[in-house]
């Protein structure tokens, strides 16, 4: 307690308080003790309580600062990506409240306050005074200036203001800033204010609010609550690729982050994916090619080729107008599905013929394979840096490309980010490739739902289909067998007589039959198809009931609610599935 606290000075708080109550007994002057519930202020680490103590402190008078601040937002001399992160850094600007810069701390920046207990003086100046003007002795002010005010100052003293140096002159203000949006307002909003007041300036153009990373359960990371999760051995586990690439996929505009273990795993299966792909296209490389081949003219390429040629210069100029609009998880997105569902799954199947050709088509595939790999490296490099770069390095080089002076030396950091090649643009190979796509999925489809074994050839007949997509099938019947497994690919322009043990599917308007007969037992595979039935209607009907106690609904993690929820949906969508093959199967 405080001197003014009279006969209880020098005490412990809590201790005064119970010899407060004890004297108001003694003398007759307490008439009774209640409990009351009020906030009580605790500190956020130890969660000790917070006691109110009048004292005297340094403040800044804020409003004329914020008014600057705050226009040069409204003039775009800075702008917040999103864009929603100016409305919240507006209205705390315009209700600010005077600073208090002064902070009872063991170090910081001490305040340049002196003072003079001769005479009372208080000094306050940019260099230490030798004495007061009255001759007394002086002593600094114990007090230390606030964290944020030191940290306002960074943008520009780091350059080596107050003097005009070069640093200053080139980097101030710089480009972009990349902040949480927690900190808005006690760094962004303090770098403004204090950039423009002493630099003249702006401190940035723009400010990019990224988002906050929680634990599985979206609470913040807190030491005290022991759910911090340490980058280090996540990396350790799944490595850095894969854990950088999770964070970026994961940063949706104005949403946290709920960081779970899922993810990170999944992602790292990705990494594994982009390893074992790079190891299919070196084994490919012929071991007398020392340098990159440019890919042959479009003309002179099959469908593939210029499919996937067109897909990799597409995915260029949408990486280049994500990362322009800060969209790091629609790049991520983009490149997830590009390199997994199109280069990986379609593509590197369909090449595989080709490479195990010889003569000039071998090479144009192995030209074309290097250029598409090479550019989604490239692509992916500031996602995943480094399995990139251990790939890039040991693909065959083009001459000076990713160059790294001194020493000859080169990284796929300094080669140039792809950019879109118009002579690759063909609509009509994508708009086939589509086709043929629709047509392998939907045979793949009927082997799986009704057990078709994976060496079993089959035979599809289409029918109904225009001239046009007839005669695109009949020129690429090659891609579709090879791929669906299929033994032979008809297109007839007359439907075939209909057989109980033909599987029909529709795509595009057209149908497409394929023949099990002699090929599945059709009583075996409706017990079997009966058998999974009755297990999800079984598990579903569980996970119903859990959604329909509202006990559940109240007390339950959301996380837990939510991913019940999407369980119940995805069994409701295969439990129709599986109903229709019933249904197929006559049962």
């Amino acid at each position: 307690m405080t001197p003014e606290a009279g006969p209880y000075a020098g005490q412990d708080r809590f201790t005064a308080r119970k010899a407060l109550v004890a004297r108001l007994e003694a003398e007759g002057l307490l008439v009774g003790v209640e409990d009351h519930e009020h906030a009580v202020g605790q500190c956020e680490r130890c969660s000790t309580v917070v006691e109110p103590l009048l004292s005297t402190q340094w403040f800044v008078r804020i409003d004329p600062l914020a008014k600057r601040a705050l226009q040069a937002v409204a003039d775009d001399h800075t702008r917040f990506a999103p864009e929603n992160w100016t409305r919240t850094y507006n209205e705390w600007m315009t209700n600010i409240h005077d600073w208090c810069i002064s902070r009872q701390l063991w170090w910081g920046h001490r305040i340049p306050a002196w003072y003079c207990d001769a005479c009372g003086k208080l000094h306050v100046a940019e260099e230490a005074p030798d004495a007061c003007i009255c001759g007394g002795a002086l002593r600094q002010d114990t007090d230390v200036l606030d964290t944020w005010f030191s940290s306002g100052l960074w943008p520009f003293s780091t350059l080596g203001w107050p003097d005009e140096t070069a640093d200053l002159a080139r980097y101030y203000p710089t480009s972009l800033l990349i902040t949480a949006h927690d900190i808005i307002f006690i760094w962004v909003a303090r770098m403004m204010m204090l950039g423009i007041k002493f630099a003249g300036d702006v401190p940035f153009r723009q400010v990019y609010i990224t988002s906050l990373v929680r634990d599985a359960h979206g609470r913040k990371m807190s030491k005290s609550k022991g759910n911090v999760v340490d980058p280090l051995e996540v990396m350790g586990e799944i490595g850095a690729d894969a854990f950088r690439f999770t964070l970026a996929a994961l940063a949706s505009p104005g949403m946290d982050i709920s960081l779970s273990e899922g993810r990170l795993r999944a992602y790292r299966q990705f990494i594994n994916k982009i390893w074992n792909a790079s190891r299919f296209v070196l084994m490919h490389v012929p071991d007398t090619l020392s340098e990159r081949p440019a890919p042959p003219p479009p003309e002179r390429l099959d469908v593939i080729h210029r499919w996937m040629l067109h897909r990799v210069s597409d995915l260029a100029a949408e990486i280049d107008d994500a990362l322009t609009r800060f969209r790091f998880d629609v790049a991520a997105d983009r490149l997830y599905h590009v390199f997994w569902h199109e280069y990986a799954d379609w593509y590197i199947e369909l090449v595989k013929p080709e490479l195990q050709a010889g003569g000039a088509e071998r090479e144009r595939a192995v030209a074309v394979l290097l250029e598409v790999h090479d550019r989604l490296l490239r692509l992916l490099h500031p996602f995943i840096p480094f399995v990139t770069e251990e790939v890039w390095q040991v693909l065959p080089p083009r001459a000076g490309d990713g160059a790294a002076p001194p020493e000859n030396g080169r990284t796929i950091t300094l080669s140039a980010f792809p950019a879109p090649v118009e002579t690759w643009k063909d609509v009509d190979a994508v708009a086939t490739m589509g086709l043929l796509q629709e047509v392998v999925t939907a045979v793949r489809t009927v082997r799986s739902e009704w057990g078709v074994p994976p060496a079993r050839k089959i035979e599809v007949l289409v029918h109904g289909a225009d001239a046009a997509t007839a005669a695109t099938l009949r020129g690429h019947a090659g891609h579709v067998t090879r791929l669906a497994g299929v033994a032979r690919l008809d297109v007839a322009a007359e439907a075939p007589r209909a057989e109980p043990d033909t599987v029909r599917r529709v795509v595009r308007g057209f149908e497409v039959h394929v023949p099990l007969a002699g090929i599945v037992d059709r009583r075996k595979e409706a017990d079997r198809v009966a058998r999974e039935l009755a297990r999800l209607t079984k598990q579903r009907g569980g996970l119903q009931a859990r959604l329909a106690n509202p006990a559940f609904l109240e007390r339950a993690d959301p996380d837990v609610v939510r991913d019940t929820r999407e369980q119940e949906a995805e069994a409701g969508r295969r439990q129709e599935k599986l109903e229709r093959i019933l249904a197929e199967l006559g049962s």
